[in-house]
């Protein structure tokens, strides 16, 4: 829950200020909460921290207002910390963290592993990607880790492994090079599919600036630059149902500010991006490494 959240009409003028329906503390300590998922029946929420527990939340309904309760918190064996929560199509609870150097995957329904990979320890930066099978016998990842070298040039590991035993060999894809977006380092990316060769980029840089951009073939095009935050962009993401011609942007940075946008594509091929809203604290935070 937000400790605020401020909405705007048109003009950008402040209309509405409403706060949290309902607030749960300590949920896992004080210890960062790093991945949520809703309960199977809707009626829960499921967090994961750095505390290596699997929380669980009850949305109870009190006569007009939502409640919290705690219901579950139980340790994920021989993990420290948890960074990821999946959930695989047969229902089943996926988490990945660390043990030490090691990225590990576990099914906490089974209470086994799964995965198991020196990535160097948590303070290397790590994207992820996971497909799971029906019964989570078989894995498809790919993990990308970025090695930063002092006195070389940093590095990139690649770790794949696919559970499709029969596959086509891919064409050879065209790259773009040199695009020159930000003038920064690059922190955080989010890609969306919106269909008939619209594939869409957003880009947050440590320059506190955010870009939206169009890849076609061998080119990327920019369509929008949204304002930037007061502080640098640490994460990214797009929401989008597929029958709606409209998809959410969410953009985080420094400073705790969350920004929402909306995304619209129209019948002539053209998009548009509309200011939703953003949550503003109360106060000036002095932690400005939270995610």
């Amino acid at each position: 829950a937000f400790d605020r959240k401020i909405e705007f009409n048109c003009d950008g003028n402040e209309i509405k200020e409403q706060g949290p329906t309902d607030l749960l503390v300590y949920a896992h300590k004080k210890e960062h909460v790093t991945a949520i998922r809703p309960t199977s029946n809707g009626r829960g929420i499921l967090s994961v921290g750095n505390d290596g527990r699997l929380h669980e939340s009850t949305v109870n309904f009190e006569a007009s207002s939502l409640k919290l309760q705690r219901s579950l918190s139980r340790p994920i064996s021989n993990l420290t910390g948890v960074n990821y929560l999946w959930r695989s199509e047969s229902g089943a609870l996926i988490a990945g963290g660390y043990h030490g150097n090691q990225f590990v995957v576990v099914d906490i329904t089974t209470n086994r592993q799964l995965l198991s990979i020196d990535s160097g320890g948590r303070s290397r930066q790590m994207i992820t990607w996971i497909e799971l099978a029906n019964n989570t016998t078989h894995l498809s990842y790919r993990l990308a880790i970025c090695v930063a070298n002092k006195k070389a040039p940093s590095e990139i590991i690649i770790h794949s492994n696919s559970c499709h035993l029969a596959q086509s060999i891919p064409p050879s894809l065209p790259y773009s090079f040199g695009v020159p977006f930000h003038g920064e380092t690059v922190l955080a990316v989010a890609i969306c599919d919106l269909g008939e060769q619209n594939l869409m980029v957003l880009s947050g840089s440590n320059d506190c600036s955010v870009k939206l951009s169009r890849v076609t073939k061998s080119s990327i095009s920019l369509i929008k630059e949204l304002p930037p935050h007061e502080s640098c962009i640490r994460a990214l993401c797009f929401s989008r149902h597929d029958k709606s011609s409209s998809s959410l942007i969410v953009v985080c940075g420094g400073k705790l500010i969350t920004t929402f946008y909306r995304l619209d594509k129209h019948e002539d091929g053209v998009f548009t991006v509309n200011f939703l809203c953003t949550n503003k604290l109360p106060t000036k935070s002095s932690i400005d490494h939270r995610m």
